[in-house]
């Protein structure tokens, strides 16, 4: 059953999470004047943002109603992939997007006045091997056959992980691979090793036909995974909004992490998978908006590697954190 944004709402008011009664008088003072109308923000002219329905972007799905206790108006828009997301993003459609790090810096390497305003969620992969393998560390690949999906995170997270280790990428067998095909490759033998996301990572564990070599967040990179990206001519002309914004993620965000059990009946019927599958992937997934700039200059350093972008944007003006401090003040 496709989980509803009402059933989100519902879970979530249940535990007293939204606005109103929860909040703090420090956390008032974060929100800034409600528009007037027609205002952008208002019941006329809403914040629009670009969304999909994945564990890492649960927050985004409670900030409607807790910034309309606040005089402010918030419009979650689903695309199925970061891609829609970003161009509806680059043609005016959206006032922000929840999207993956390398679509943002590609965005501002390509000349858009993208800037992101939060994180979203980090972690989120793994390096599983077979069973029968007998990989037991990264030094382990050599000569075997690893599947990436070209172009995307787990790419980086291999390269990475083998120069970490010293390793020539050319000793291993790198095969392209969809992530979704990933799991029944590694079930029948096909391959030795893939670079998966959640929840496929851990129904290859909790299966028994994977073991894990490891979580690949020990590099400069971290964990990044996802943000929430906006556009220079948003922040210069509603800036309101945007704090608006991300006061409301924010607090979305923090009130989801105190209370794990949401979370958990949420990623279920996200996933679609039992609950000890869950629970493991979730492990796996922080939501963290703190954004971190060595890690997001160590991605666009490998994103530049591997030609990925064709030139580096300006980290000065594609991350602002003054949101993000005075939504916590």
């Amino acid at each position: 059953m496709r989980i509803s944004r009402r059933s989100v709402l519902c879970s979530i008011a249940a535990l007293g999470i939204l606005a109103g009664p929860m909040r703090a008088a420090a956390q008032d003072a974060a929100w800034p004047t409600p528009p007037d109308a027609g205002e952008k923000g208002s019941p006329e002219n809403p914040i629009k943002l670009g969304s999909n329905w994945t564990v890492g972007f649960l927050p985004a799905y409670s900030i409607g109603e807790i910034a309309k206790a606040h005089g402010w108006n918030i419009e979650v828009i689903d695309f199925a992939s970061s891609s829609q997301r970003a161009t509806a993003l680059a043609q005016g459609s959206l006032d922000a997007a929840m999207l993956g790090w390398a679509a943002s810096i590609k965005l501002a390497a390509d000349g858009f006045p993208a800037v992101v305003i939060a994180n979203s969620f980090s972690n989120g992969y793994a390096i599983i091997a077979g069973k029968d393998t007998g990989i037991k560390s990264v030094e382990d690949l050599k000569g075997k056959t690893v599947a990436i999906t070209i172009g995307s995170m787990n790419e980086i997270h291999l390269l990475s992980q083998l120069e970490r280790a010293a390793i020539a990428k050319e000793y291993v067998d790198i095969v392209q691979m969809n992530l979704s095909d990933m799991s029944l490759a590694l079930a029948r033998g096909d391959i030795d090793v893939m670079v998966s996301d959640e929840p496929a990572s851990s129904v290859a564990l909790t299966s028994g036909f994977g073991v894990l070599v490891k979580h690949p967040n020990d590099t400069d990179m971290g964990g990044i995974n996802a943000n929430v990206t906006t556009t220079r001519d948003f922040i210069e002309n509603s800036e309101p909004a945007v704090q608006a914004l991300v006061t409301a993620f924010v607090e979305a965000a923090d009130h989801l992490k105190a209370n794990p059990d949401t979370v958990l009946e949420q990623a279920k019927e996200i996933f679609k998978r039992d609950e000890d599958v869950v629970k493991l992937a979730l492990q796996n997934i922080s939501m963290d908006y703190q954004i971190n700039p060595t890690q997001v200059r160590a991605l666009i350093d490998w994103q530049m590697k591997l030609n990925q972008i064709k030139s580096e944007p300006d980290i000065s003006t594609l991350i602002t954190t003054q949101y993000l401090e005075a939504a916590s003040e």
